[in-house]
């Protein structure tokens, strides 16, 4: 009796939530029966800021906990933001939800502090509750930020002679396709329609219709994953579903008017920022039908549903990892001074940043690092930890971000890193990755703009990929040249053309397209990219490269 008389209003406050909580466990026990079979135990810590009373926060931090457990558990971070699921604002009933699921849990540890209180629990949850859920997964995909899937399916259906597929024929420059249809390819439709009804964010492609062109490049059905996501950029996606789909007559049975119908499809699943392959599927199914081309697609659906459910299966066990366990978010930082600048932002990502487990570094030369960061945060979270907190004399400004990538430069810095000559053993394996993403290219040649002398041109890329002929320049803003510094903020950067010279054959060849950054103004910071193609000269070795605009890059090597 003297015990229970000395006990705090707190105190009883918890015994009775705990003694209701152990009664509501034991009651579900009970009822379900089998259902507690399927369960997992997990550990997981949570955290509250103490703004009054603690055993307020105390709640909150196991509230926060209870979260966890369930994302550790079933791969959905649940949280009491407001969140857009099946086009319906849900607000702070999230928790109710997860609170069916975690079955019973106990505190193992409390950490109380001045400004924050943190506890660790023991939760048992529910996955059989989760397991075809779609409501939980809404939650996941809300989590990770919705991201906009586009599909890029070539398809050849029984009689059709040639692979068709949607961004052969885009724009302009698309081809004729005499004689053949090009309607949605039903593989693609299919897949639009089971992730859509799984709540995931599809593009239609209609809506951006005229809005760029596509380099003749890309105009071809065995497109490479950097071809697709350079797409995907363009078109606002943050994830490419791109493959196969092709369709056969089997084996007819002898006087029957019905014929059977085989379907093949091979599908990947790639991010567009970092080239990250998110999931990869085969599948094939068949069909019967007395008509050819009806039954050719009545086995192209029935293939697509099928590797539809190994797709989502795959995709979301890979957000589920990442919810749970950490991402890798890719850092390419530049103007630093050297190992010691790169060793402050290593220290700081570990031991001061929230979520942060680990720090690989990939890469440093010549004052430009990339790292990748295993952190249970996203990129903008990172980003803003990084651009709110001091490091140690260094300040770090975001000048890109993605989903997965964060850009970053040593203030006051940007303009001179830019300009860098790395040499070209730096430059990525795939060099069409860096249009319009995070990463950064090494330099062949570089000259001052004929235009604008305060703007350097740097030749990035000059490569033959097929019968196409690809460079890749960039401009950036080196400052006044002529007069005092400072009596001119910004240079002129434009683009419209241009025309390669065969030095062994004099024969010149104008360019057939130009994507990126075309004009128009570039100031300190800033980094214009651009992408022009040509038709390749046959045979050459070396040749002269005369931007419109820019200028002329001589004894230029081709890399084959």
């Amino acid at each position: 009796m003297n015990n229970l008389m000395v006990l705090s209003r707190q105190s009883i406050f918890h015994v009775f939530h705990a003694g209701v909580l152990a009664f509501a466990c034991l009651f579900s026990a009970v009822w379900s029966g089998q259902a507690l079979a399927q369960t997992q135990t997990v550990v997981s810590e949570g955290m509250a800021g103490v703004q009054g009373e603690p055993a307020i926060a105390r709640d909150n931090a196991i509230q926060d906990a209870l979260r966890k457990a369930v994302e550790q558990a079933v791969g959905t971070m649940v949280s009491s933001e407001t969140l857009v699921e099946n086009f319906q604002v849900v607000r702070d009933n999230i928790y109710n939800k997860s609170q069916g699921y975690v079955k019973e849990y106990k505190v193992v540890k409390e950490s109380p502090g001045k400004d924050l209180y943190a506890v660790t629990i023991s939760a048992t949850v529910s996955t059989e509750n989760l397991k075809n859920d779609l409501g939980a997964l809404g939650l996941l995909i809300a989590r990770v930020g919705k991201p906009r899937t586009l599909f890029m399916i070539a398809e050849q259906n029984v009689g059709q002679e040639i692979l068709l597929y949607w961004w052969g024929y885009w724009g302009k420059g698309g081809a004729a396709f005499a004689g053949q249809s090009v309607e949605m390819a039903v593989s693609e439709t299919v897949l639009k329609e089971e992730f859509l009804n799984r709540g995931f964010n599809v593009i239609d492609i209609s809506a951006v219709t005229g809005k760029f062109e596509i380099s003749n490049a890309y105009r071809i059905a065995d497109l490479t994953d950097t071809g697709a996501r350079d797409i995907g950029r363009k078109m606002g996606a943050e994830i490419i579903i791109k493959g196969k789909a092709l369709a056969k007559e089997g084996p007819r049975t002898a006087g029957s008017s019905v014929g059977s119908y085989l379907a093949d499809i091979t599908l990947s699943a790639v991010r567009v920022d970092n080239g990250q392959v998110l999931a990869s599927v085969r599948g094939n199914a068949a069909a019967r039908h007395i008509a050819q081309h009806v039954g050719g697609n009545q086995a192209i659906e029935n293939a697509a549903r099928q590797v539809a459910d190994k797709l989502v299966e795959q995709i979301t066990a890979k957000w589920t990892a990442e919810m749970s366990g950490g991402q890798l978010i890719q850092l390419t930082i530049r103007g630093l001074s050297g190992m010691k600048d790169l060793i402050k932002i290593k220290e700081f990502l570990k031991g001061k940043v929230r979520g942060v487990q680990n720090v690989i570094q990939r890469s440093f030369e010549r004052g430009e690092a990339v790292l990748e960061v295993d952190a249970k945060s996203s990129a903008q979270q990172l980003g803003d930890e990084l651009a709110s907190k001091p490091i140690q004399g260094l300040d770090l400004d975001i000048i890109a971000a993605t989903g997965n990538t964060l850009e970053l430069c040593v203030a006051g810095k940007c303009a001179e890193a830019a300009a860098s000559a790395p040499t070209a053993s730096s430059m990525p394996a795939s060099p069409e990755e860096g249009m319009g993403g995070a990463k950064t290219y090494g330099v062949l040649k570089s000259m001052r703009s004929a235009r604008d002398k305060d703007v350097v041109v740097q030749l990035n890329e000059v490569k033959v990929r097929g019968s196409v002929l690809q460079v890749v320049v960039s401009g950036v803003y080196q400052g006044k040249v002529e007069a005092a510094a400072g009596t001119k903020q910004s240079g002129h950067f434009a683009v419209s053309s241009g025309s390669v010279l065969d030095y062994n054959t004099n024969k010149k060849y104008e360019s057939t397209g130009v994507d990126g950054d075309t004009c128009c103004s570039v100031g300190p910071g800033d980094i214009k990219r651009v992408q022009i193609t040509f038709p390749a000269p046959p045979g050459a070795k070396k040749v002269g490269i005369s931007i419109g605009g820019l200028g002329t890059f001589d004894e230029v090597m081709i890399t084959q």
